[in-house]
């Protein structure tokens, strides 16, 4: 059985927030027209099983009145009556308003004979994050809950490969991250925060993949198209690259 995965990462939307994005390049005013237009382009093509939005939704999470710019970008996604998975970045609100916003929309969700299971990490002041261990053992309860059933793991910050940067994009214990998911058996970690993407590569049989972010040009996103274990990856763009 196949299922098609729209993945869509860093919007960095600014709406009605009091907060103005300081970098020029991300094109933060139009994020919803770009993930309107992305899903309108892969839902002429395909019949897509399940969204991905994968954190940074917004530009500042502690701006007043980004509440307001969280449920519009809710509204948006939701017009397509897909399930969506949602992940938290290090750029969104606390968690208890992503929550509520997006209700459920940060749990696992079946689809199609695959379970898709979004984790929510925490950042420090300098966006440094840590993988949690009950975050790592939910992984492992997935997998020996499900045991037939494929898993994709989704989560912000770049598990693998290494990003050569002064910013932190990789977990602080990504090789432990990655350990547990060979020892799980997860089939892809699918990650955004690292704004160029990173292509599909294999470590330890597990796929890894970065998702590039809309809110700059060429303002690409992906199509996944998995079956019977054998992910199919194609890269879109609202703009010629």
């Amino acid at each position: 059985m196949a299922i098609n995965l729209a993945l869509i990462a860093d919007l960095h939307y600014v709406g009605v927030a009091e907060h103005r994005c300081p970098i020029e390049k991300r094109r933060a005013g139009l994020a919803l027209w770009h993930m309107q237009s992305a899903l309108e382009t892969l839902c002429a093509e395909v019949s897509l099983d399940a969204i991905a939005l994968m954190g940074d939704l917004v530009d500042n999470g502690k701006a007043p009145s980004v509440e307001k710019d969280m449920q519009a970008v809710r509204e948006t996604v939701g017009g397509f009556d897909v399930p969506v998975v949602v992940l938290r970045g290090n750029h969104d609100p606390p968690a208890a308003m992503v929550r509520r916003c997006f209700p459920g929309c940060g749990d696992a969700l079946s689809v199609k004979g695959y379970r898709l299971v979004p984790v929510w990490d925490t950042y420090d002041e300098q966006d440094r994050t840590v993988r949690a261990a009950e975050d790592l053992a939910r992984v492992h309860k997935e997998a020996a809950d499900l045991p037939d059933t494929p898993i994709v793991v989704l989560q912000h910050a770049v598990v693998t490969p290494p990003i050569a940067s002064d910013y932190p994009y990789n977990y602080v214990n990504a090789p432990e991250i990655v350990r547990a998911y060979e020892r799980a058996n997860v089939l892809l970690s699918v990650s955004g925060h690292y704004h160029r993407g990173v292509e599909l590569a294999f470590v330890g049989g597990v796929g890894y993949l970065t998702v590039p972010a809309l809110c700059e040009s060429p303002h690409r996103f992906l199509h996944v198209r998995i079956e019977d274990r054998n992910i199919a990856v194609r890269t879109l763009a609202l703009e010629g690259e």
